[in-house]
């Protein structure tokens, strides 16, 4: 929080220097205007006679063009916007942004921490599930993850409104950041890796499939040999009985 803390205190330094420089200007405005009247009410005193108006073939619009004139205004706030983005450096590559990340997050507060045993606990259940036989567990795990990750929207904006209740500032922002980062993508990642244990365990089991299968048909064509074999030995037996019954 060490950049966004000096990133507003530039931005209120520029503001008070801008609030400054248009007191000045308003104060040097109306000493002009107050010396300019000052003049005017003495030398019509001195005279003792109003001089009529002196008219001009000129528009007032024409005398002062309004919109060709540039507000001071403009050209100040330029500048302390100008100033305020140099004087502001961000986090350059990933692992600044990364540092940056860490630095502004209170890792000790009970809203972490919670987050942090919930991760806990979603692994020990994705070890579990994915050990286990039984198909129940495994679909339980997957409704679990994808139900979190679908309602991280509300997630994230019922934190912004009521982070005052269990957080110390506010993790919440519009784009999600956070929630994104903290619960959606460990989920994800969990859920990734289950989905590559089951293919694997998929095609484990297509291998083993296919083994039973040629054993039981090396098993039939074992079997049909050898009663190929038992019938032309009792032929064989048999035709040789018949010759001794015919000699005798």
């Amino acid at each position: 929080m060490s950049s966004i803390s000096s990133f507003f205190e530039g931005v209120t330094n520029e503001v008070i220097d801008a609030s400054e420089r248009i007191g000045a200007l308003v104060d040097e405005a109306i000493t002009i205007v107050s010396s300019g009247g000052g003049g005017g009410s003495s030398s019509g005193q001195n005279s003792g006679t109003e001089k009529p108006p002196v008219t001009s073939s000129l528009d007032f619009d024409d005398e002062f063009d309004l919109d060709g004139m540039e507000s001071p205004l403009r050209g100040i706030a330029d500048n302390v916007m100008q100033n305020i983005f140099e004087g502001h450096v961000g986090p350059r590559g990933p692992m600044e942004q990364i540092q940056a990340f860490k630095s502004a997050i209170r890792w000790g507060e009970p809203l972490i921490l919670c987050i942090l045993g919930f991760h806990c606990v979603m692994i020990l259940s994705c070890i579990y599930a994915a050990r286990s036989t039984a198909l129940a567990p495994r679909i339980s795990v997957m409704l679990v993850i994808g139900v979190i990750v679908r309602s991280a929207e509300w997630l994230n904006s019922y934190g912004s409104l009521n982070w005052q209740r269990f957080a110390t500032q506010n993790y919440f922002d519009r784009s999600g950041i956070f929630i994104g980062i903290m619960l959606c993508a460990p989920l994800l990642f969990y859920s990734f890796v289950m989905l590559i244990w089951f293919l694997r365990e998929a095609s484990s089991l297509l291998k083993e499939v296919k083994q039973r299968e040629r054993r039981a048909k090396k098993a039939s064509k074992g079997k049909k040999e050898t009663g190929g074999n038992s019938t032309s030995k009792e032929k064989k037996e048999k035709a040789g009985d018949n010759k001794v019954v015919k000699k005798d």
